[in-house]
């Protein structure tokens, strides 16, 4: 109990002993109101078990000990210390005194022989999980402490120690295990019911009706109802008609047991003065030419089904001038409509015809390349330019004819053509499986076919572009020596190095390489290439650039853009990811991010016809073709590249070069 175990700490102290000399005296710690407190609290009187001792406190004279109850509400009690005396206790025998005086008879009480003692004095307790321990300082003026456990510390249970229920009374008793008595009436809680003479039942509580209920609501009978109307028996109503739901005439008909009557308003009523309805198996059928003169009158058919999906429905109502009324397929009126249409409604019904695509005069000014490889083993592409190419993608078709005549070469897949807009188109197909000569290009947009007034030349004799003689220069920034930068003949790369120039997002070019003469002045060619360019790091913005292309060969390479047609790939402004373009043309691809897809890749072609170029570039499924007017000089390879936050590469290869004769 925790009662005597504070009890005990307590004594304990009070026993604290100050020895001088021959007498002994303590000072008498009472504690009365910390034992007050220890017995009330967690002895006699408890009706809670301890549930968490809290730390115990000391201020001034008072002992604080805070704990919380089983009912988790946290409570403090204290103990006055204030009350504390000390007690002197003289010794017994004269022995015992420190001065007897001169002759040792009489003996006395001197100052000597009463200690100086000082109040005990108690510090701060100190609850360290089950052990309190309260320092002290006692008597002798030492520090001193006491400890006690209280892990075993228990307290009284209060419960129901017994429950009895008077039937008679309706009494429930409940008995505690300190002897107390508590009484429930359950009456109050209890619903009387009672039944009078006619069934009708009460329900009361407390001397208060709460419901009544009638007989019948309690069986649900009708013979249990109160005051039942009296019922005569019906009558026999055998053989009479029911009557009609709505005024008129009617005409009773009877037919055995059956009895029915009809409607008798309209009996005695022609077409002229009737609204008539048929009814099953009715008809009319002429027995003659029969005429219905209108008069200018509107003659309505109403409410037809439709049958715009039935396959089965395929004749129409068609008339002469006489007004005859026939069937017909249309045939003959499907024949004669354009002769019923301006020029105006011509092109709206064929571009309504066309799923609203035009269908209006198309034309093509240019094939580019105008000449083709047959030695070429792989696919060339093909761009048509023109006006009102916009054809419909459900429905189309491209054809390669003859320059002759209108015979079909080949058709076109349509998954080999890409539809750019109303002035381009883009197919691709090899050209090898072709004989030499020339051919022309047929466009059906559905309702109208196109030829090209121009032709197209597949050649055998074309010159190609040895690369094996060629050289390259090489400039890079403050003439930095970059041995990861490097080109042979028709190839050239680039790594960035950091020795050449502090790696950082900036548009400016740290290496350039040129070719030598590749194109002489005057001469017309095609040129192809693969180019790639990796990682320079995300977020720089278009800070960052890198150039493939052709420049003039009689230019001194400098670090800067120099190419007069080329393809560039730069960093977007607007998410970690880069964009191609050709020259100055919108993006290539622009959805191509550097996290997904490092590196890009894609071809170049370069087409000279004069001072025309041609341009086609493409990645991936993005494809762009540009015309641009330039020199007739001659040309070197070319490739720049510009400063980049990582070490970047880069690369260019001539996969096909020829002269056109």
């Amino acid at each position: 109990m925790i009662g005597s175990e504070l009890r005990n700490l307590i004594l304990k102290i009070r026993n604290e002993r100050k020895n001088k000399g021959n007498t002994k005296g303590r000072v008498a710690d009472t504690f009365d109101g910390m034992m007050a407190f220890v017995d009330s609290k967690f002895i006699r009187n408890s009706s809670e078990s301890l549930t968490i001792l809290g730390t115990p406190t000391l201020t001034d004279n008072t002992l604080h000990l805070k704990y919380t109850g089983e009912n988790g509400v946290e409570q403090t009690v204290s103990a006055d210390l204030s009350g504390l005396t000390p007690e002197v206790i003289l010794p017994t025998k004269t022995s015992e005194f420190q001065n007897d005086g001169s002759d040792g008879v009489n003996p006395f009480i001197t100052a000597q022989d009463i200690p100086e003692e000082s109040l005990t004095s108690i510090q701060q307790p100190v609850l360290v999980g089950n052990i309190l321990t309260i320092k002290y300082i006692g008597e002798n003026g030492t520090l001193q402490e006491q400890s006690v456990d209280l892990s075993h510390l228990a307290t009284i249970d209060i419960h129901i120690e017994d429950a009895s229920y008077n039937a008679a009374a309706n009494i429930l008793t409940i008995t505690d295990t300190e002897g107390f008595e508590y009484s429930v009436d359950l009456s109050e809680f209890s619903i009387l019911t009672s039944t009078d003479a006619q069934g009708i039942t009460t329900l009361t509580q407390e001397g208060v009706n709460k419901l009544i209920v009638s007989k019948v609501g309690q069986t649900g009978s009708y013979n249990d109802l109160l005051d039942k109307p009296n019922i005569l028996t019906p009558a026999d109503i055998s053989g009479k008609l029911d009557k009609p739901s709505q005024d008129g005439s009617w005409v009773v008909t009877k037919s055995g047991a059956i009895i029915s009557y009809t409607d008798a308003s309209n009996f005695g009523k022609n077409i002229g003065n009737s609204h008539i309805t048929s009814i099953a198996n009715s008809s009319f059928t002429l027995g003659a030419n029969y005429t219905i003169n209108t008069s200018g009158y509107f003659f309505n058919i109403t409410n037809l089904p439709d049958k715009s999906s039935d396959i089965t429905f395929q004749e129409m109502l068609v008339q002469n001038s006489s007004g005859q009324v026939a069937r017909g397929n249309g045939k003959f009126l499907a024949k004669t409509m354009p002769s019923l249409l301006t020029n105006a409604e011509k092109t709206i019904w064929k571009t309504e015809m066309n799923g609203g695509w035009t269908t209006a005069t198309m034309s093509v000014g240019l094939i580019s390349p105008p000449v083709m490889s047959k030695t070429l083993t792989t696919p060339t592409w093909v761009l048509l330019r023109g006006t009102n190419l916009n054809l419909n993608p459900a429905n189309f078709s491209l054809q390669i004819i003859s320059n002759t005549g209108s015979a079909v070469v080949v058709t076109i897949p349509n998954s080999q053509v890409q539809l750019q807009s109303a002035t381009e188109i883009i197919f691709y197909y090899n050209m090898a499986l072709l004989d030499v000569g020339d051919y022309k290009i047929r466009i059906n947009n559905s309702v109208a076919t196109y030829d090209t007034a121009i032709s197209f030349n597949v050649s055998n004799n074309i010159e190609y572009i040895d690369f094996s003689g060629i050289t390259w220069q090489k400039k890079t920034y403050n003439a930095v020596e970059n041995p990861t930068a490097f080109a042979s003949q028709g190839s050239a790369s680039y790594k960035a190095d950091a020795n050449v120039k502090t790696l950082v997002s900036e548009n400016v070019i740290v290496c350039a390489q040129k070719s030598s003469e590749i194109i002489l002045p005057n001469e017309d060619f095609y040129i192809e290439f693969n180019f790639s360019v990796g990682s320079w790091g995300q977020g720089q913005g278009n800070n960052s650039s890198f150039y493939w292309g052709l420049m003039p060969s009689t230019s001194s390479l400098e670090l800067v853009n120099q190419a007069s047609v080329y393809l560039k790939c730069t960093g977007r402004t607007d998410s970690a990811s880069k964009q191609v373009t050709l020259d100055n043309l919108p993006v290539l691809n622009e959805n191509t991010i550097i996290s997904g897809s490092p590196t890009i890749a894609g071809t170049f072609a370069i087409i000279r016809r004069g001072s025309a170029f041609t341009l086609i570039g493409s990645v991936g499924a993005a494809i762009k073709i540009m015309t641009k007017i330039n020199g007739t000089y001659g040309m070197s390879l070319y490739m720049a590249n510009s400063n980049t936050l990582s070490t970047a590469e880069s690369s260019m290869s001539v996969v096909n070069a020829y002269k056109i004769n």
